[in-house]
């Protein structure tokens, strides 16, 4: 409800990052609405962990988010994308080429 106000609080420089558990992309996709509505993106990294981690973290990468979080090597949490499964998808998107 009060995304902008949150928003508004780093009114300097910093990134705000914002990582929700969910495993609803409807619930995901709502917020990331109300947030693109801010025009703040440039600031702003959104994704979610829970079984939406993979497409949350893709579209944060296509909407040109400042910090997308991906494993190298293991992953910190059991949902968290490996950056081969990232350049995989992005690839069949069309992204990459």
């Amino acid at each position: 409800k009060n995304i902008k106000k949150f928003i508004n609080f780093g009114r300097n420089q910093n990134i705000v990052k914002i990582v929700i558990k969910t495993d609803n992309f409807k619930y995901y996709f709502n917020i990331l609405k109300k947030l693109y509505k801010t025009k703040n993106l440039k600031r702003i990294t959104f994704f979610t962990i829970g079984k939406t981690s993979l497409i949350s973290r893709i579209i944060s990468i296509i909407l040109k988010m400042p910090i997308v979080y991906v494993a190298i090597k293991k992953p910190v949490i059991s949902t968290q994308p490996d950056i081969n499964k990232i350049i995989k998808y992005l690839s069949k998107t069309g992204f990459l080429n």
